[in-house]
């Protein structure tokens, strides 16, 4: 989709998987053409897709990875996942091929999001059973640079096991911002957004009570706008710390991007027809 128009449509079909179950975990733009990473739960391996739309797409090679995430960076593609149960990170190049990969250095946590920014990659991670965040740096060659992790039971100085959903993460001049949702045990979830220096440390913490998750940020002035739901699935604007209501009843937003000074969203037309929409926003 073009400028909010349609300009093509094409079934993706790995050809070496004959009952293809793939499932898209990221598109992404290069130098003017479309990438993406999948998941085929058919087979349980995943593979890179180059020149989407072209109508002669490349296929990468299927690997007995779950990729999950992606960031773009100049030197090539970030993709996040697991492997053998264990977390898994590589830098993906044009054909698909890996530059570099890191495998099994945090055990019990599973990735949730990353980023680029100025030569370096940032992950966050949760772990499956225990209230910590784990937050990782890599360099351009994949050497991990710094990995710190975080109890959120101190930081949000609660008294019962939590657990933290990141749906976004963002990494500028001023440092880490992350947003997503805090589960505590056998109580209300509640929005969260974390702001770290670029070290990771110094962490200034917002709570929104009225919102169960953050879904989505992009960077708005000198700070964040978010777009967040409740419990009942109703959505929210939250600009400047102010919420207010989308009045999208008919459109569930599933993401707000920022490209350049362009905003655009996605998501699902509600209604007795499914449908996806994506829109320019204003």
């Amino acid at each position: 989709i073009i400028n909010g128009e349609e300009r093509n449509n094409f079934t993706i079909e790995h050809p070496k998987v004959r009952k293809n179950m793939p499932h898209i975990r990221g598109v992404f733009e290069r130098d003017g053409e479309y990438v993406a990473i999948v998941y085929d739960s058919y087979a349980r391996m995943s593979y890179y897709v180059s020149d989407l739309g072209s109508g002669d797409e490349h296929y990468g090679k299927l690997r007995e990875n779950v990729f999950e995430k992606g960031a773009m960076s100049p030197e090539g593609l970030l993709v996040t996942g697991q492997k053998n149960g264990l977390l898994w990170i590589g830098l993906l190049a044009q054909d698909g091929s890996i530059r570099w990969e890191q495998l099994g250095f945090a055990s019990g946590f599973f990735f949730q999001t990353c980023a680029y920014y100025n030569g370096n990659y940032y992950t966050v991670s949760r772990h499956h059973r225990l209230p910590l965040m784990l937050v990782s740096i890599f360099n351009e060659k994949g050497k991990r640079i710094y990995n710190e992790q975080y109890d959120l039971k101190e930081m949000l100085g609660m008294t019962k096991k939590s657990l933290l959903d990141v749906n976004a993460m963002n990494v500028d001049k001023d440092g880490i911002f992350i947003a997503g949702r805090v589960l505590p045990m056998k109580e209300v979830p509640y929005g969260l957004t974390m702001q770290f220096d670029k070290e990771g440390k110094n962490p200034q913490i917002n709570k929104y009570d009225k919102v169960s998750n953050i879904l989505a940020s992009y960077p708005d002035g000198n700070g964040y706008s978010l777009l967040a739901e409740d419990r009942a699935r109703n959505q929210y604007y939250i600009v400047n710390n102010i919420i207010s209501e989308t009045g999208k009843n008919a459109l569930r937003i599933d993401n707000i991007i920022k490209n350049s000074d362009k905003i655009s969203a996605y998501g699902i037309v509600l209604g007795g027809i499914v449908e996806s929409f994506v829109a320019d926003m204003k």
